[in-house]
């Protein structure tokens, strides 16, 4: 008789990345009040959770600080702009746009 592999069980899921996590592998957890602005709704005794990867990542964000975020901002708005494709496009370019993405 071969004994059975004990069933995983994860504690919770990561807030950033959306992982399963197990207790042992929580890096952080944020607790309190959360306000949803856009649902107009505020929730009492909340806990959210991050793995490792993600509080690295949450951590670099915020030692950059508001003039990193910013120029983090502004970079993503210029990436954006470089994509528009609702200028000077060609009646066969949106054809060919409009195939692509069919």
């Amino acid at each position: 008789m071969t004994e059975k592999e004990p069933k995983e069980t994860y504690q919770s899921m990561c807030l950033s990345c959306g992982m399963a996590i197990k207790t042992h592998e929580i890096a952080v957890q944020i607790t309190g009040q959360t306000i949803d602005f856009n649902e107009r709704i505020a929730i009492q005794n909340t806990n959210y959770y991050l793995c490792s990867e993600c509080s690295e990542k949450s951590k670099s964000y915020l030692s950059g600080g508001m003039k990193r975020a910013i120029e983090r901002r502004n970079d993503l708005r210029d990436k954006c702009a470089e994509i528009d494709l609702s200028d000077n496009l060609t009646d066969q370019r949106i054809i060919e746009a409009m195939i692509i993405g069919s």
